[in-house]
C-alpha cells in the first residue's frame, strides 16, 4: 500500500524511534479527533501489517469505524508463479477482524525482501505469463477457501508498463476462481497526470470492470527521499488525483486510500517515516507548537533544529470523509492500523439522490406515459422526499402515485398529453425536496403528433415531379388507379410535400409493382441525402401491387423524396403510393 517511490515500508518505524531520542521533540497541539456520535455510511477498510506489527488492541480500537481489515500480507516468489499461504499471524488478524464482525482480506503483492524493494522482475514473470497467472490464482483461491478469508487485496507496485494487459487478466482471472461473495480490491498508486497510469502498469477502465473495488492510494504526495517538503496527502492533490480515476471508474468502486502517519524532512541526512503518536511527541518534546493547515488537512512543524515534519492523523480523517461523500465513493482505506490514530467513527450529512427509469419517452398528442422515480439514501439516515415537477408545455400534466416516498422507496410518475400539444421536445425536471435538500433529475418527453394515423401519398400526385422518361401508367389495383413507371436509368420520381410534425426516423411502407420474376431495386433519397435502398420482391404482374417498408429519416415539416436507380439497365419497380406513420420510431 505504499508509492513506488516511497521509503519501504520495513524497519522505517524503527528508525523513526531512534530519532526520537536524537531530535527530542513535540506538540503544543493536537490530541486525536475523539469520535462522533453516528457512524458512517461509507464501508471503511484498515490496513493491518502481519508479522507482529500490528495487534489485535489495534483492530479494536478502530473496530467501530472499520468494515473491512486489510492484512498484509503474502508476496510472490522471485519466479512470479507461486505465493506462501498466509502465515499464523496473518490469520491471527483475520480471526480478530472476524471476532469483531469485521471482514478480512488478505494482500497479495511483489515485495521482495532480499531487494528491499517490490520486485518488477518477478511481477513481469507473472503477469506476462497465463500460466504463472493460473497457478497463482489457484493458491490464492485455495487460501481464501482453507482459511476464510473473505477476499483478496492485489497490492503491486512497480509495475512494468508492458503489463498492463497482465494485471487486468490476472484481477479477471481471480476474481472468476473466487467463489461468490468473495472480493478483489486493487490498490493503485495516485496521479494527477492521466498519462502516468498507463505508464505504470495501470488500465484504469479495464481493471474497474474487472474488480470489486479500486483503492486509490491517494498518498505519499511528498516524502524524504523523492521529492520536497510538503504534506502527506493533501486535500486539494487528493482530490485531483481522485477526478482522474473517476473518470474511468465508477465512483461506486473506489475506495479513498488516506496516510495516518508522517514524515520529518531533517537539515541533513535522511528523513524518516512517524507513526501520528510518534509525531506529536517529537512536538512537545521540542516544545515547539505544531500548524494545522487547514487547506491541506493536515499538521505541519519546524523542530528547533530546523526539521520539518507533516502528518496526517485522526484530525485529517473527517475531512477525507467529506471529500468522499462530495463524489459519492464506495468507501476509504487507511494506511495503516499499527501507525496511525484510531479512526474515527464520523458522523454524515443525511443526503440522497433521486433517478427516472426510464429517463425518456415518445408520445402521441393525447396520450401518455410513465415513469419510476426512485429516492436512495447516499449518506446519513434515510428521509422523506416530496416530488414535484416543472417545465411541462401547455397541455401536459405530471402526476406522481404517492407524492411523498421515503428513501428507498419509488413513486409512479404519469405524464399525460393533451391532443393540442404541439409536437416537440421537452426535458422535465423532477425535483425531490428532503429535509436535508433537494435534488432533480430530468425526464425527457418527446411529443410526435397528433393521434396514430398514417397518411399515404399517391405517386401520381400533381405534386410530384416526374423526369428522364417516368411517366403515369394506368393501373386499376392500384389505390389512385394509376403507378408511375419507366424508372430507373434517368428515369426519375420526386415526391414533395411528404409532411410530419416531428424530425425522426419513420418506417415508411411503400406500395410497388414488380412483374418480373426477380426481386428488383429502388433507391430513395430524402431531401436530396444519402440514398436509401428498397428492395421489391416480385408481384402478380405489374398491375398488381405489394408493399415493402423502408426506414427513412425525415425532417419536422415538408420533405422530398426521391426515387431512382441511375445504374439500373433494365427494369426497376413502379411505385403506386407511400404510407408515412404519424410517430417516428
Amino acid at each position: 500500500m505504499t508509492d513506488t517511490s516511497r521509503p519501504l515500508r520495513v524497519g522505517v518505524i524503527a528508525t523513526a524511534l531512534l530519532s526520537l531520542a536524537t531530535l527530542g521533540v513535540v506538540v503544543a497541539m493536537t490530541s486525536a479527533a475523539g469520535p462522533a456520535s453516528a457512524a458512517s455510511a461509507l464501508a471503511v477498510t484498515g490496513y493491518a501489517e502481519s508479522g507482529g506489527a500490528t495487534t489485535a488492541a489495534e483492530i479494536d480500537a478502530s473496530a467501530a469505524a472499520m468494515t473491512t481489515v486489510g492484512v498484509d500480507g503474502i508476496n510472490i516468489n522471485s519466479a512470479g508463479n507461486s505465493a506462501p499461504a498466509p502465515d499464523s499471524t496473518t490469520i491471527t488478524l483475520m480471526n480478530k477482524a472476524h471476532a469483531d464482525n469485521l471482514r478480512a482480506e488478505f494482500l497479495v503483492g511483489n515485495y521482495s525482501a532480499s531487494l528491499g524493494d517490490f520486485d518488477p522482475t518477478a511481477l513481469d514473470k507473472l503477469l506476462s505469463s497465463s500460466s504463472n497467472i493460473s497457478k497463482l490464482v489457484t493458491s490464492l483461491v485455495s487460501d481464501v477457501n482453507s482459511q476464510g478469508w473473505d477476499g483478496v487485496t492485489v497490492d503491486f507496485e512497480l509495475i512494468p508498463s508492458n503489463d498492463k494487459q497482465g494485471l487486468v487478466n490476472f484481477v479477471k482471472a481471480l476474481k472468476a476462481a473466487l467463489p461468490a461473495g468473495k472480493t478483489v480490491s486493487v490498490d493503485v498508486t495516485a496521479f494527477t497526470n492521466a498519462a502516468d497510469y498507463p505508464a505504470n502498469g495501470y488500465d484504469l477502465a479495464a481493471l474497474g470492470n474487472a474488480a470489486d473495488r479500486i483503492v486509490l492510494m491517494a498518498y505519499d504526495e511528498h516524502g524524504p527521499t523523492w521529492n520536497g517538503v510538503g504534506p502527506i496527502g493533501g486535500l486539494p492533490w487528493q482530490e485531483s488525483c481522485l477526478k482522474l480515476l473517476l473518470a474511468n471508474v465508477p465512483a461506486a468502486k473506489v475506495d479513498l486510500g488516506v496516510a495516518g502517519y508522517g514524515y520529518t524532512w531533517p537539515t541533513s541526512g535522511t528523513g524518516v517515516q512517524v507513526t501520528d503518536a510518534q509525531a506529536r511527541q517529537m512536538v512537545q518534546r521540542d516544545g515547539s507548537t505544531a500548524t494545522w493547515d487547514s487547506t491541506q488537512g493536515e499538521w505541519t512543524v519546524t523542530l528547533k533544529n530546523g526539521t520539518v515534519m507533516w502528518w496526517s492523523d485522526a484530525k485529517s480523517w473527517p475531512l477525507r470523509v467529506t471529500l468522499a461523500q462530495k463524489y459519492s465513493l464506495h468507501g476509504m482505506a487507511l494506511w495503516a492500523l499499527d501507525i496511525s490514530d484510531p479512526i474515527p467513527v464520523t458522523s454524515q450529512t443525511n443526503d440522497f439522490s433521486i433517478a427516472a427509469s426510464p429517463s425518456a419517452a415518445t408520445v402521441t398528442a393525447g396520450s401518455s406515459a410513465t415513469s419510476t422515480i426512485s429516492a436512495a439514501v447516499t449518506s446519513g439516515s434515510a428521509q422523506t422526499v416530496a416530488l414535484t415537477s416543472s417545465g411541462a408545455p401547455a397541455g401536459v400534466t405530471v402526476s406522481f402515485a404517492p407524492t411523498s416516498i421515503g428513501t428507498g422507496s419509488s413513486s409512479t410518475m404519469t405524464i399525460a398529453t393533451s391532443s393540442s400539444v404541439a409536437s416537440g421536445t421537452y426535458p422535465i425536471t423532477v425535483t425531490g425536496t428532503a429535509a436535508s435538500g433537494q435534488h432533480t433529475t430530468t425526464y425527457t418527453l418527446t411529443v410526435g403528433g397528433t393521434g396514430g394515423t398514417s397518411t399515404a401519398y399517391e405517386a401520381e400526385a400533381s405534386s410530384s415531379t416526374l423526369a428522364g422518361g417516368a411517366a403515369i401508367v394506368t393501373c386499376s389495383a392500384c389505390s389512385g388507379g394509376a403507378r408511375v413507371g419507366y424508372l430507373g436509368g434517368t428515369g426519375t420520381l420526386k415526391m414533395q410535400n411528404i409532411t410530419v410534425a416531428a424530425a425522426g426516423t419513420y418506417t415508411v411502407t411503400v406500395a410497388y409493382t414488380n412483374g418480373t420474376t426477380s426481386s428488383l431495386k429502388i433507391m430513395l433519397s430524402v431531401n436530396g441525402g444519402t440514398a436509401v435502398t428498397l428492395t421489391g420482391a416480385p408481384t402478380a404482374n405489374w398491375n398488381t401491387p405489394a408493399t415493402a417498408t423502408v426506414t427513412l429519416t425525415l425532417a419536422a415539416g415538408s420533405n422530398s423524396i426521391l426515387f431512382s436507380n441511375a445504374r439500373a439497365t433494365g427494369d426497376v419497380p413502379d411505385i403506386d403510393k407511400i404510407t408515412v406513420p404519424a410517430n417516428y420510431k
